[in-house]
């Protein structure tokens, strides 16, 4: 128990200082352009006049806004503050409702994807020669090719609904785009791949149980896919909460594109950031804890 503790330990102080390096090569990458540095600049001028060197600030060393970037850091870390706006409120808001709201929609968008692409798959291997099982799965394939915009518009203007609940939001991002359609391609193939597998005739040839001993491995592959495919879904949350006038970091970033906010831009790519290399120590942890015995095809 001790030595899984350490070991977690160690994980999670890796994950920390990978998260910051990855912050900084972020900033970095903000500043290769003149005109994010000039929006810097005058904020800097504004908010942090101590760092500002004076003169034109096409004319600062690059030094400069390094030490504005140790200086912001320093405030989120012990003041919980990622500076302000031009109306004088901390972006630290942003890490409130707007953050919540779109980790709600991806995280459960994704669940309903893997749900559903779990049911069908159910479906085609417990019935392949069934008409309607066919059907249903060809109509959800065909649904899910529909892109996210698209499935918007139908709500907006089709239905008539401008105010759309959170669960028909859900539905959007989880079969929009191709996003069912791919999970469920991924989930039959490693379905298949356990099937023909060593263990699972084993298994089979000595009378075990499959559901008790192959829950592990299946659990390993739900655990791959919700990790490979969480960015994609997200990236969909951010298209569906601009179109639909939500409340979160999707209709927030584009707002700040719009007014050139680089500072809004950088916290919410930390935050998003943050999500990312959540759902990686997720899945590994996941992968920790199952540990299932190789899987190895005949």
């Amino acid at each position: 128990m001790a030595k899984r503790l350490l070991h977690l330990t160690r994980l999670l102080v890796l994950v920390a200082v990978l998260l910051l390096l990855i912050i900084t090569v972020e900033y970095a990458l903000f500043l290769l352009s003149p005109a994010i540095r000039e929006d810097i600049a005058t904020y800097i001028q504004h908010h942090v006049p101590s760092l500002a060197p004076g003169g034109e600030p096409s004319s600062w060393p690059i030094v400069v806004y390094w030490k504005f970037y140790a200086y912001w850091l320093s405030e989120l870390l012990l003041k919980g503050s990622a500076g302000y706006q031009a109306n004088g409120q901390d972006l630290i808001y942003l890490a409130g409702k707007p953050f919540q709201q779109t980790l709600i929609l991806a995280v459960s968008s994704l669940l309903l994807s893997v749900a559903l692409a779990a049911g069908l798959v159910f479906l085609r291997q417990t019935w392949p020669d069934k008409t309607p099982v066919r059907l249903l799965v060809q109509a959800f394939e065909a649904l899910s090719g529909i892109h996210y915009i698209v499935l918007c518009y139908f709500v907006l203007y089709g239905l008539n609904v401008r105010r759309p609940s959170l669960l028909m939001l859900i539905f959007i991002i989880a079969i929009g785009n191709g996003v069912l359609l791919d999970i469920t391609h991924l989930l039959e193939t490693e379905v298949n791949e356990i099937r023909h597998s060593r263990y699972y005739l084993g298994i089979c040839a000595r009378g075990g149980n499959p559901i008790r001993h192959l829950a592990k491995p299946i659990g390993l592959c739900l655990s791959g896919i919700v990790y490979t495919r969480f960015p994609v879904v997200l990236g969909g949350t951010f298209i569906v909460e601009f179109i639909m006038n939500v409340w979160a970091l999707g209709l927030e970033t584009i707002q700040a594109v719009v007014k050139h906010d680089q500072l809004k831009l950088l916290v919410i790519t930390v935050l998003i950031t943050i999500v990312i290399w959540m759902s990686t120590v997720f899945n590994y942890l996941a992968r920790w804890k199952l540990d299932p015995r190789p899987v190895v095809r005949l």
